[in-house]
């Protein structure tokens, strides 16, 4: 750290401030109190890519001077975190699916830092929402977790249907639950192969298959097999499109010939099965035509649905759409629907790309019914914890020391917990089982860090908050404005409650202080002696202005002129100003003019002028002191000797170097406008 060589002194007042930037002259260390103006607050929040809540403050402490409080938490420090909740569910999403979700739901409702709305959208042919119930309401939820399914359940399978129910219902949010955090959860085999018009109606499009001579050999059909008939068994959007991309890029051309062609029919319409399109099981030409030209139901089905979703995400904070098959007739996973001989799929590659659009990605798109528990308690961790565990490194400001590891507290949500310190280790530990571990340590190169180690899971809505107090070591001594980070970097690596890892980076908080200019200090001319001997020794007489002297500043340049009186006294006019505490150094010499039968004194007389507020008023005060305490200047006479002077009166002037007794309180007298403060100079004469 920089140590301070002189303390300016003044009023320093202090503010906080964010993303202060100025450019100021050098400065030096001060000691002594800072006060606050204001009491602001400098920091803020930032949110990680997986929705960690980070906070940082500080302000200046309104007591103890030159001290700042520092601030970091995790998670929100709101008493109750309001989170809105919507599942997106297939009819065939197994019981045991239902079943968790439903205790997910009676587990939140148990969780009093939330305030928790749900809705429940199950589709089928068509689809059915409970709208949007407050987890509190026990009657409500009983009667959700006991009919986990649409009891209005209709033949066929519509995604497009609950999306759309899943989007209408949004609009319906309650007010209050506006900002809410919230979740979207969709389960679906994405084997779906209706989807509803602009007209309201559900829409299918038949088709049929055509054997020699255009001869019906395979009766319309308006559902799931539709997709076999025009691509075959097996066959999914990979094969057909390449990429789901690339399907949705292409379809669009296809649907608007059905539809115009009109092979698009109302699926619960008499004549659902009207003008079918014509595919050719024996002539792969003619298939192949129309399977370019023309698109099948599950193809509508599948790109209203994947288009829907992608503006439904759009209204959540977090979403997540998993790929989860039906159950066989043992109870186990049907994957058989997906990639068995007769299986479809494009259900599962519809779901993936869901999935890419949520937050659990492509990667993670399949589970199992056989996982619903750790499914459900993913997404249950997800809405109650902003992570598992994680820890923060904190790395303290050039400009501060940390005050005492006495003064690190911790605490949980409103709950300040004990800390125990281990001034040895460094250490200190917070929790019944010490859960959490600060340590502190300082480089060789004075770099401090504080590392915290966060052993428990951290609820969103009960945060937890770590304080500590920070010296400020270096304050600059030029009046100005200063800026000040009470931290290089804070960043938090963590283990979310899904598994994965991450890093987050806490914002700086910068003070700043201001240093106000004091009067400045304004000095008398110097005072110097000078006498004239003869090679013996002898004084002799002096005329007024008979040598002539200068004073120069620490680069060399002259800065005043004087001479001699006859009385030996030599003072310089000119008034000196220091607007800035210091030392400044000062020469005064004689000028060798040239005088026949004078040895000139070459040695130059060093004053010291020392300048600071010395009693704390605002004020600088001025002192000078020459060096070894000589003032005097001797020049020798190689002239024929005169009588040496024996007058004993001074008239007032500077005493005669031959009476030490006196010089002392006339030098004093010299001083001028230094006053009292310039009662300690020492004046004798220099030994030659």
């Amino acid at each position: 750290m920089r140590k301070g060589l002189k303390r300016f002194g003044g009023a320093l007042r202090r503010v906080a401030t964010v993303g202060v930037t100025a450019a100021l002259a050098l400065g030096m260390a001060v000691t002594g109190p800072v006060s606050a103006i204001a009491e602001e607050v400098a920091g803020g929040t930032v949110t990680t890519k997986d929705g960690v809540t980070l906070s940082k403050t500080a302000t200046w402490d309104d007591e103890v001077a030159d001290q700042a409080n520092v601030e970091l938490s995790i998670g929100s420090t709101e008493s109750k975190d309001k989170v809105a909740v919507m599942f997106v569910l297939d009819k065939s999403t197994s019981q045991g699916m239902r079943d968790e979700a439903a205790k997910m739901l009676d587990y939140l409702k148990g969780k009093s830092n939330t305030d928790i709305i749900y809705n429940v959208v199950i589709f089928s042919g068509t689809a059915t929402s409970t709208g949007w119930q407050n987890i509190a309401d026990d009657a409500t939820l009983d009667a959700t977790k006991a009919n986990f399914v649409n009891g209005d359940t209709t033949s066929g399978t519509n995604m497009d249907a609950g999306i759309e129910e899943a989007i209408s219902q949004m609009k319906s949010l309650p007010a209050d639950y506006a900002d809410a955090e919230s979740y979207l959860v969709t389960l679906s085999d994405g084997i779906t192969y209706v989807w509803t018009g602009d007209d309201g109606q559900v829409k299918c499009v038949p088709v049929q298959g055509l054997h020699d001579e255009d001869k019906v050999e395979s009766a319309a059909q308006n559902q799931v097999d539709t997709w076999d008939m025009m691509y075959d068994y097996g066959v999914g959007i990979e094969q057909v499109y390449g990429t789901f991309e690339q399907f949705l890029s292409a379809v669009p051309g296809k649907m608007n010939t059905t539809e115009s062609d009109g092979h698009v029919q109302n699926y619960y319409g008499e004549n659902s099965k009207a003008n079918p399109i014509s595919t050719y099981i024996y002539d792969a030409e003619k298939q192949a035509l129309v399977q370019k030209k023309y698109a099948c139901g599950p193809e509508f089905a599948m790109y209203e649905s994947a288009t829907g979703y992608a503006s439904l995400v759009q209204q959540f904070d977090h979403a997540y759409a998993y790929a989860v098959p039906e159950l066989d007739s043992n109870g186990n996973d049907n994957l058989s629907n997906w990639n068995g001989p007769s299986g479809f799929p494009w259900g599962q590659e519809l779901m993936t790309y869901l999935a890419s659009l949520s937050d659990n990605g492509a990667e993670n798109s399949y589970y199992s019914n056989a996982d619903a528990d750790k499914l459900f308690a993913g997404i249950q961790d997800q809405i109650l914890y902003e992570i598992e565990s994680g820890t923060v490194t904190d790395v303290i400001g050039n400009d501060f020391d940390l005050a005492g590891l006495d003064t690190i507290k911790m605490s949980v949500g409103s709950t300040e917990l004990k800390g125990t310190v281990d001034e040895a280790a460094g250490t200190v530990t917070f929790g019944d089982k010490g859960e959490y571990v600060v340590s502190y340590t300082k480089a060789e190169d004075g770099t401090e860090t504080l590392t915290w180690k966060i052993g428990a899971p951290v609820e969103s809505a009960n945060g937890v908050k770590l304080s500590y107090a920070l010296n400020l070591a270096n304050k600059s001594t030029v009046p100005g404005t200063y800026p000040v980070d009470t931290n290089e970097k804070a960043t938090l690596t963590y283990e979310s409650t899904g598994g994965d890892r991450g890093e987050g980076t806490f914002p700086v908080p910068e003070l700043s202080y201001t240093v106000d200019a004091l009067d400045p200090a304004i000095t008398g001319g110097f005072v110097a002696k000078k006498e004239l001997v003869d090679s013996d020794g002898n004084e002799l007489d002096l005329k007024d202005g008979q040598f002539k002297f200068q004073v120069k500043d620490a680069e060399g340049s002259v800065i005043d002129e004087a001479t001699n009186d006859a009385e030996g006294n030599i003072r310089f006019k000119k008034d000196m100003t220091f607007n800035d505490a210091g030392d400044y150094t000062y020469t005064i010499s004689e000028v060798n003019d040239g005088q026949e039968g004078i040895t000139y004194d070459t040695d130059d007389v060093t004053v010291t002028v020392h300048v600071a507020d010395t009693d704390d008023d605002g004020d600088l005060d001025a002192t000078w002191s020459y060096a070894d305490d000589d003032m005097t200047f001797t020049n020798v006479s190689t002239a024929k000797a005169t009588v040496p002077s024996t007058s004993t009166s001074n008239n007032g002037n500077l005493p005669k170097t031959s009476d030490p007794t006196s010089l002392v309180g006339a030098g004093v007298a010299l001083v001028g406008g230094l006053g009292a403060s310039a009662a300690g100079l020492v004046l004798r004469r220099r030994n030659k």
